[in-house]
């Protein structure tokens, strides 16, 4: 369907309500810009760049002064406080007609859906209903009855930690709990006492234990769900992981490149396509709606599944950004249109999408690698020509261990056929974090 014709269909069903987005990032709101009715893109950090008299931006990051890291900071573990202000202006606006669009679903976000007297119109799951997707080894072992291939983990309690290595673990191996995001709670242990620190700082009472495949290339596919279990899904990308110039974190998220896929086997984007089609015939069985996130390792030729993140991603705005460009609709409509009652459109295969992308793009997040709060040089930072820089802090404000720095935006791919970062691409990020945290070219 063309993008126009969706968009037609959304607003009739927004009936004029006003669009209020918050997510991790306000940022992301930004792929609500063409809706007249966009009121507000509020989020946690990242305020939207293209705030102006037709809608605005919150953030808490602008509440407090600082930019918090996204992959350990619970919106819902915090002080009533520190989010009075955003609490209130948003409940403000939702006590009006209106339509709360998330990326992730929260207590914070259902504290204000029912005191708004039922003028908000909620495009979400209940939080406390997305939070069971979120439990890792559960999921694996749905997708494992699904017949699809997943990495062989083993299951410790925490107090287990010796047992680990006294089954002849092959070192490295990759450690992990069993909810998490971002890369924070997963890492490479190269030792026992890497297991040991790791199993002293989960706090679920359990661990999952893998084999480290060396060389794998992690795969990422953007899809919606509807209620009759129909998928739409975006094109797919490319995971950029544990960058060593953008994190400490040996599996941290560090962005995405869209133009790898034009390389894989179309075999390969087959076989994506069915599996992201039956994980979300699983997902709607049991009671999901709305977009996820579909993740896989391609190792040898064989695709295992990985993980499935329950709502919107951080690729998700640049995906529907692509998919924009070509003038169709996009995951962010389709997220709507699933909560708004409309039929699902039917999208070419991957393999066709893929081959006809016609921009394809990368991004690359940047993180705070100090073991402490920083703030970005007085200094203005710009891109090299075919590349954007976005989501900036402001002057003045503190920026957290492994919280973002900035994004940088693509034209193209940023890496070689084996998934490697490319030595331009690589030099082009030092010479930015040279200049934004010391004011040096």
């Amino acid at each position: 369907m063309r993008r126009a014709a969706r968009l037609d269909q959304i607003r009739r069903a927004i009936h004029g309500r006003r669009v209020v987005w918050f997510g991790n990032r306000a940022s992301d709101g930004e792929a609500l810009a063409g809706f007249p009715e966009l009121a507000c893109a509020g989020g946690i950090i990242a305020p939207a760049a293209g705030d102006g008299a037709a809608w605005i931006t919150l953030t808490l990051e602008d509440t407090w002064g600082r930019r918090v890291d996204l992959n350990t900071a619970n919106i819902d573990a915090m002080l009533p406080s520190k989010l009075e202000s955003m609490r209130t202006r948003l409940l403000r606006l939702l006590r009006q007609p209106s339509v709360l669009m998330c990326y992730r679903p929260s207590a914070f976000l259902s504290s204000l859906i029912y005191p708004s007297g039922g003028s908000c119109l909620y495009w979400g799951l209940p939080h406390l209903q997305q939070r069971a997707f979120e439990y890792k080894p559960w999921v694996e072992s749905r997708m494992e009855a699904l017949g699809l291939r997943v990495i062989p983990w083993r299951h410790y309690s925490v107090v287990d930690w010796p047992e680990i290595m006294g089954r002849s673990q092959p070192l490295p191996c990759v450690v992990r709990m069993a909810t998490g995001s971002g890369g924070a709670a997963i890492t490479l242990a190269r030792d026992l006492d890497d297991i040991h620190a790791f199993c002293n700082r989960a706090d679920e009472g359990i661990v999952s234990v893998s084999t480290f495949m060396q060389g794998a290339l992690p795969l990422s596919v953007n899809a919606v769900v509807f209620a009759d279990g129909t998928v739409t899904t975006s094109a797919p990308s490319l995971q950029l992981l544990g960058l060593a110039d953008c994190t400490t974190r040996p599996f941290g998220f560090c962005g995405n490149d869209f133009a790898f896929a034009r390389g894989l086997d179309p075999a390969v984007l087959d076989e994506l396509d069915e599996a992201v089609t039956r994980m979300g015939g699983w997902l709607a069985q049991a009671g999901y709606r709305g977009c996820f996130g579909a993740d896989f390792l391609l190792s040898d030729g064989d695709l295992y599944f990985t993980e499935i993140n329950p709502r919107f991603t951080a690729s998700s705005a640049l995906a529907a950004r692509q998919d924009a460009d070509m003038n169709e609709t996009d995951i962010v409509l389709e997220h709507m249109a699933a909560f708004a009652g409309l039929a699902p459109v039917t999208r070419p295969p991957l393999r066709e999408r893929v081959a006809a992308a016609v921009r394809p793009r990368s991004q690359i997040m940047v993180f705070n690698r100090s073991d402490r709060a920083i703030g970005r040089a007085h200094v203005e930072v710009a891109a090299p020509d075919g590349a954007a820089l976005t989501e900036l802090p402001r002057f003045g404000h503190a920026i957290e261990p492994e919280a973002q720095f900035f994004k940088v935006t693509f034209d193209g791919g940023v890496t070689d056929p084996d998934g490697a970062v490319t030595l331009p691409v690589r030099e082009t990020l030092r010479a930015l974090i040279r200049r934004f945290t010391a004011g040096a070219d």
